[in-house]
């Protein structure tokens, strides 16, 4: 199976990506607050095109069966991950999704994505999503083994999320639909799945990276005489 030779081609990846600074603070409930919600303000946004780029393959899926799967990805469960987020944010602050703008680590992961399920072949596209499932299956799982310790830990509710059986279950159909796929292809649309597949998992790191950095664009502000040139 395709999906055992990347895990096993992309596990330093995910490694960097666990112990990261922003998710191992986040086991011990000690990640800042500004850190957390910034992250999660970005991931809605993120989530608004992750759920673009499903329903935009779900439609050139060939099976009947992968294509309802894709489409219930993009209502149910990016839907349940959203709401998490605004229950969370609206503890601490308002948040207006129509006000706030993408950071770059954001728009550079969300654009890459819209960009495979647009011109890329299905099965690229769908290797690109994938590591966002499988990454936050294997953080979620491994950081509820380690925050059990910690009764007070104020990030649990999103540690239990994507611990969930749920959570589980939606990765394991996005795999074997990738397996399934991947198992109809030549070596050519192999190495395609394997490129496309290795690249999200440098942005998933990036995405941890930039929220943990506070990263912004820097420079978002016109001279008010340029606007109205």
């Amino acid at each position: 199976m395709l999906f055992d030779t990347l895990r096993n081609y992309t596990a330093s990846m995910l490694e960097a990506i666990y112990q990261h600074p922003f998710n191992q603070e986040l086991i011990k409930g000690t990640l800042p607050l500004d850190k957390f919600t910034y992250y999660l303000e970005q991931d809605i946004l993120y989530l608004n095109d992750f759920s673009k780029a499903l329903a935009l393959i779900a439609v050139r899926l060939p099976l009947q069966e992968h294509r309802e799967c894709f489409l219930r990805f993009a209502n149910e469960s990016i839907q349940s991950e959203k709401q998490l987020h605004y229950t969370f944010l609206h503890q601490y602050s308002l948040f207006d999704a129509e006000q706030k703008e993408q950071s770059p680590f954001c728009f550079i992961y969300s654009n890459y994505l819209l960009k495979l399920a647009i011109l890329g072949t299905v099965e690229e596209a769908i290797a690109s999503l994938v590591p966002c499932f499988w990454v936050y299956q294997q953080v979620g799982q491994q950081a509820l083994m380690k925050s059990r310790s910690n009764i007070n830990n104020p990030y649990q509710v999103w540690i239990d999320l994507y611990a969930s059986p749920e959570f589980d279950h939606s990765v394991t159909l996005a795999v074997k639909i990738f397996n399934e796929l991947a198992s109809d292809c030549s070596a050519q649309q192999h190495e395609k799945m394997i490129a496309a597949f290795k690249r999200s998992m440098q942005l998933e790191w990036n995405f941890w990276q930039g929220a943990y950095s506070l990263e912004n664009w820097g420079i978002s502000h016109l001279q008010p005489e340029l606007i109205n040139t």
